[in-house]
């Protein structure tokens, strides 16, 4: 149950962020002096990045504010990794599909 709402807090939380940054920056695609795009780096950020520090953040909170004494150091990193895995099999494709719809959105600009 712990782990369900974790993977709940950290894709409504992300989701909330990663979306419209995306989609922002799919938007504003342009391609760098190497050719690549952009945008890239900061939507790689923002649907990667973020998840990561609120899964930090959460299963911190979650294991001292359940454990009695010092909260042991596998337990919270297997609820870390958990929650962060299962949280990108559902951000990451839809940060690349976000930013690939924000992309079709800059394109189609005149």
């Amino acid at each position: 149950m712990i782990l369900l709402a974790m993977v709940f807090y950290v894709v409504v939380g992300c989701a909330l962020v990663a979306v419209p940054t995306a989609l922002v920056q799919g938007a504003r695609y342009g391609k760098d002096e190497t050719g690549r795009p952009r945008a890239v780096r900061n939507t790689g950020l923002a649907v990667v990045g973020l998840p990561f520090v609120l899964t930090a953040l959460g299963v911190y909170l979650i294991t001292a504010e359940t454990a009695q004494n010092s909260p042991d150091l596998w337990v919270g990193l297997f609820l870390w990794l958990m929650a962060f895995a299962f949280s990108m099999v559902v951000l990451v494709p839809l940060g690349l599909i976000s930013f690939w719809f924000g992309k079709l959105i800059g394109s189609s600009k005149v």
